[in-house]
């Protein structure tokens, strides 16, 4: 973390992808949190939105860092959303220059549809069909964890926001077998032996496994979901090798009655 980086073509959509991926500052119930290497995990008093990953975030355990907001404003057509588009001028992608890139995502357990998902969002903003590959931790194309509602969110939001910021990467999913740190660390050294250069990460909770040695490469970017308001300070993004990542709000400043088009972002899997 603050450190001076000379952002890529590549990076930037990372980093615009990872800043989706925390829940940013909307309201969900409190819950305790444990201590991390850096402090403890806090959690701020809400009401109006709720866990996509539910349990606690201590000993070693993560959850993943999307929030979905309460009805009747929560998943809706009325929310447009962002499309690809919006997300390339906010950040000014050079979207050309990510050809040949590898970009991996790291989450918890299994969303099995994934690929149509992906597949789906793209043809509905003409983003083409998608270099994209599964993998389990050990790098297997095949022994999948097993599925999870919450955690199947999250992964839908980070693949199609790696599509939606740089269309043209070749992305990697990794699916930890749970969401202990072991595992999901586990997940992040396959990533780079797989050849990813930048390894987005969209979790935290508390300590519980120590080896810092996942996040260590040379030549590898890694980032972290930073948990924005509603998580407060977390592992790996309060790792010093890790760069911590703050959210973008994707919900639209007023709600719109008219009828969107195609799919957004909002829809597709709230941050």
């Amino acid at each position: 973390m603050n450190r001076s980086l000379k952002l890529a073509g590549p990076l930037l959509a990372a980093l615009a992808i990872a800043a989706c991926n925390a829940g940013g500052s909307s309201n969900m119930p409190a819950t305790a949190g444990g201590s991390t290497a850096a402090g403890a995990v806090r959690q701020q008093p809400m009401t109006q939105a709720r866990h996509a990953c539910s349990g606690p975030r201590d000993n070693g355990r993560m959850q993943c860092d999307v929030l979905i907001e309460a009805e009747p404003s929560g998943i809706s057509p009325l929310y447009p959303g962002w499309k690809p588009a919006d997300f390339q001028k906010a950040y000014n992608l050079p979207i050309t220059k990510g050809k040949g890139s590898v970009i991996a995502i790291v989450d918890a357990f299994d969303n099995p549809n994934v690929a149509s998902d992906l597949a789906t969002y793209r043809t509905a903003y003409g983003l083409g069909k998608a270099d994209f590959t599964k993998y389990n931790q050990r790098g297997q194309t095949k022994n999948y964890p097993k599925a999870d509602q919450g955690w199947g969110v999250e992964i839908d939001l980070d693949v199609q926001m790696v599509s939606a910021s740089c269309p043209l990467c070749k992305i990697i999913l990794i699916e930890a077998d749970d969401n202990y740190t072991n595992n999901l660390y586990a997940a992040v050294a396959e990533a780079v032996t797989l050849g990813a250069k930048v390894v987005t990460n969209s979790y935290g909770g508390g300590g519980g496994y120590s080896s810092y040695g996942d996040f260590d490469t040379p030549g590898i970017v890694y980032l972290a979901s930073s948990g924005d308001g509603g998580y407060g300070m977390q592992d790996p993004a309060d790792y010093s090798n890790v760069n911590s990542i703050g959210g973008t709000c994707s919900r639209s400043p007023a709600r719109n009655t008219a009828k969107p088009s195609g799919i957004s972002p909002a829809a597709a899997a709230p941050s």
